[in-house]
């Protein structure tokens, strides 16, 4: 992440920063001011900015793409369509088709896998998607009912994606059975806007 003041300013960092980069140019450490040295323990702070809308649309594009690839099935024309410019940011209603579960996301390498999940015993008409503590629910509409669950799986260090065993998929059903899925979004917005007409 770069920070600067001005767009022109960070092109100009990044372009210097990459010709460095990209060079044979070796750095005399004994030459640097012990005042601007950065000593092992040091503390650091990060900040994180993120639009949560961008991560919500991912999770509809994995589900979406899961649910037509792997069960070669179709949504109704307007969900698919709907789906479809929601993915692309086109849609603009704040109704989403897709809603969280409160979760706790991380910046460090676990060993939970990623996963997806298709379940009609227990939401005949959604993919839930979990992505490093983002839990999510996508809405496909009635006709995506499928005939059995459908697990796919991904390693969270890339190495693998697969189908679900028959001895994974109760444990996950469980876990959609305790998740409860929200659009706090609305609410916010329905808060804003009563707060504009008060």
């Amino acid at each position: 992440m770069l920070r600067a003041r001005d767009p022109e300013e960070l092109v100009q960092f990044a372009q210097a920063f990459t010709a460095i980069a990209l060079s044979d140019y070796q750095v005399d450490s004994s030459k640097w001011n012990n005042d601007v040295q950065i000593t092992g323990g040091t503390p650091h702070t990060m900040a994180l900015c993120y639009d949560p809308q961008c991560l919500r649309r991912v999770a509809a594009k994995i589900g979406y793409a899961l649910f037509c690839t792997v069960t070669k099935r179709k949504m109704e024309v307007n969900e698919d369509e709907r789906m479809r410019r929601y993915i692309l940011g086109t849609e603009t209603s704040p109704d989403e088709p897709v809603s969280i579960a409160p979760g706790l996301a991380t910046f460090t390498t676990s060993e939970d896998p990623h996963f997806i999940v298709l379940s009609p015993e227990h939401d005949k008409t959604a993919a839930f998607v979990s992505l490093s503590g983002l839990n999510f629910r996508v809405e496909f509409g009635p006709t995506a009912v499928l005939p059995e669950p459908v697990v796919v799986i991904c390693e969270i260090n890339g190495s693998e994606m697969r189908i679900g065993s028959e001895a994974e998929i109760p444990g996950l059903q469980a876990w959609m059975e305790r998740a409860e899925f929200s659009q706090p979004w609305l609410r916010r917005e329905q808060t804003d806007e009563t707060k504009t007409t008060t």
